[in-house]
């Protein structure tokens, strides 16, 4: 905002993903059993616009001008929580002729900037810029419960799944 002797201005922005992605193959009460040739159980939640996944990219800024005094600020809150689960699991029994996977992934991720900028032509001028993020979401992988099995007979030469390594791509993104 502007004012002839105070101006001030403000800008706010605040973004959530709260989502649970899930892909299961479960045997429940009924000891279920799943013969095939091959099984792959993959979630993700990822940044490429999908409807299973979603990237925040925000930008807040604010602008305040007076004759003697201008002051603004801005305030960017962003947060990522949820999950992404791949299972087997519940008693399921899972035969496959080659291979089977069970993958999980989670690629979301946060583009943020928060400025201010606060004019004043005689007296002071202050600007004030906040950015908070909270990524807290959970990735899991799992092949679990008492009466669960699981046979890959991998009867396919080269019949093998190609999995990341897990590594971090960019350690120095994460301060």
């Amino acid at each position: 905002g502007f004012g002839s002797n105070v101006g001030v201005g403000a800008a706010v922005a605040v973004n959530v993903i709260d989502r649970n992605v899930a892909a299961q193959v479960l045997g429940g009460a009924q000891n279920r059993r799943y013969h095939g040739r091959d099984l792959l159980v993959p979630a993700e939640a990822n940044n490429d616009g999908a409807l299973d996944g979603g990237n925040i990219n925000t930008i807040a800024a604010g602008i305040g001008g007076g004759g003697a005094v201008g002051g603004a600020a801005s305030v960017a809150v962003n947060v990522i929580s949820g999950g992404v689960t791949a299972e087997i699991g519940q008693g399921a029994d899972v035969v496959a002729e080659h291979s089977i996977g069970v993958l999980a992934g989670n690629t979301q991720g946060i583009n943020v900037f928060a400025g201010s900028l606060g004019i004043g032509a005689s007296a002071a001028g202050i600007g004030l810029g906040t950015v908070v993020n909270v990524m807290d979401a959970s990735t899991d992988a799992r092949v679990h419960g008492s009466g669960t099995r699981v046979s890959a007979l991998a009867k396919a030469p080269g019949g093998a799944i190609a999995v990341d390594a897990g590594d971090l791509a960019d350690a120095g993104a994460i301060a």
